[in-house]
């Protein structure tokens, strides 16, 4: 389902995010060695060890992804370019999505996140 009109933006200021953005409780960060998901201990990415923990945090980029056009940029995906400063060596920076659902015949809501298990996931890693 598409909208009625499209805007396309060629370049869109998100922000700057630090330490202090991650989820806490209570001044403490939280760290889950899983992500939402429906199944339950999901892993943040394939191949991911037991005792693997990492702080999280929830970036809403405000735009959206229409189905594969490719009279559209990008085909109707969103491109992100992103810089990344202060890791330190071993470290690592785990991106994943969620999708809100504005137009489908599902309704709206989160209604998908990516595949990190097996063939044809979409998760990616970067190691320092």
């Amino acid at each position: 389902m598409y909208p009625d009109s499209v805007t396309y933006y060629d370049e869109v200021e998100i922000g700057t995010f630090d330490e202090s953005d991650f989820l806490d409780i209570g001044g403490s960060d939280i760290e889950s060695y899983w992500r939402p998901y429906f199944d339950e201990d999901y892993p943040m990415y394939d191949g991911q060890g037991n005792l693997d923990t990492y702080k999280v945090m929830f970036i809403d980029l405000s735009l959206g992804t229409l189905k594969y056009n490719s009279s559209l940029n990008y085909n109707g995906s969103i491109k992100v370019d992103y810089d990344i400063n202060g890791f330190i060596e071993d470290d690592y920076a785990l991106f994943d999505i969620y999708t809100w659902c504005n137009q489908s015949k599902q309704g709206q809501g989160v209604s998908w996140t990516n595949k990190v298990i097996g063939t044809n996931s979409s998760s990616w890693t970067i190691g320092f």
